[in-house]
């Protein structure tokens, strides 16, 4: 497959023609250019499925579709199978794991084309579907890790951590990484999830359907992937000179100036650098990113409709070679 995946002409991928629910998708033969100088062709083993994915397919978050067909799916992971001008012979035949740029045709394809500068190498020791859940879900636990002055590789020894919306995806991963850097980590999440956020590194976690995390105190960093209600109310288990962070996809009303504390928005793009990072710590046994749910990649419809509900734990992963 690879060997007709390099010099493919067109090939299968995951696109929609107009806004709407996961019913608009569709799997269809599109033309794919030769890599660009610069770019590779990777053929892909999986990718991983993103809130953001619905959200955009169904015009509730910006940036809309450029144009139709459109093409869904940020990150992934794959196999290097030809090379633009410009780019070194070593990369041909790397596995490699990305976080592709925004504007681009979409991962949920047989083979992308993608800039060899934001491509990571996956170690020898790391599954295929943990390399492909990691990329989005990975850089943004770190990034709004770091927009909350945690960052990669720092010591966060004596601080507390409020992580919300633990057992998704990017929370999990937050959950670790903020454990792995010293801090005392809280969690919300449902109580079934309890027992898996524990054995994460959570020092405690706070059910959501039955107990009122609002009422911790002297914490030094709430991590907010939800927004809305629970932003609000996190300024008061802040203590004076915290730091609320949070992405730019969760909605808020800035409170840091009534509370006397610092709220930070985490932007996510492509670093390669950071990613490695990521994959080095799954290598040595230290973050586990999933996948959680794995599913065929023709079953793409099923994996947004899922995706979609809000209520995944842990990352789901499209698997192209099922």
């Amino acid at each position: 497959m690879t060997e007709r995946l390099a010099g493919a002409a067109t090939v299968n991928r995951v696109e929609y023609d107009r806004i709407g629910g996961p019913e608009v998708l569709a799997w269809r033969a599109a033309p794919i250019p030769s890599p660009h100088p610069g770019e590779v062709r990777i053929a892909m083993r999986a990718a991983s499925v993103n809130p953001i994915d619905g959200k955009t397919r169904a015009g509730l978050l910006p940036p809309l579709p450029l144009g139709f067909p459109a093409g869904t799916g940020r990150d992934g992971m794959g196999r290097v199978v030809a090379l633009g001008e410009g780019v070194g012979g070593e990369w041909l035949g790397r596995r490699v794991a990305f976080l592709a740029p925004r504007g681009g045709a979409g991962t949920w394809a047989e083979a992308v084309n993608m800039p060899v500068a934001v491509l990571a190498e996956v170690p020898e020791t790391v599954g295929d579907l943990a390399a492909a859940a990691l990329p989005l879900a990975g850089l943004s636990a770190a990034a709004v890790l770091a927009s909350g002055a945690i960052a990669l590789g720092q010591s966060a020894e004596g601080r507390r951590v409020l992580v919300h919306a633990a057992a998704g995806g990017v929370g999990r991963i937050a959950v670790q990484l903020a454990r792995l850097a010293g801090a005392e980590v809280h969690a919300t999440a449902s109580a079934a999830n309890r027992e898996v956020l524990q054995d994460l590194g959570a020092a405690r976690v706070w059910a959501r359907d039955a107990e009122d995390f609002a009422a911790l105190r002297e914490v030094d960093l709430v991590i907010d992937l939800l927004g809305g209600e629970v932003h609000a109310r996190s300024y008061q288990t802040l203590r004076p000179g915290g730091i609320l962070a949070c992405l730019r996809a969760a909605p808020f009303t800035d409170r840091s100036a009534e509370f006397g504390v610092r709220v930070s928005v985490a932007e996510v793009a492509p670093d390669p650098a950071v990613l490695a990072q990521l994959l080095d710590l799954v290598a040595a046994g230290k973050l586990d990113p999933g996948p959680a749910h794995v599913l065929p990649a023709r079953d793409f419809a099923e994996a947004q409709r899922r995706s979609d509900t809000g209520r995944l734990s842990g990352k789901l992963v499209l698997d192209f070679q099922a």
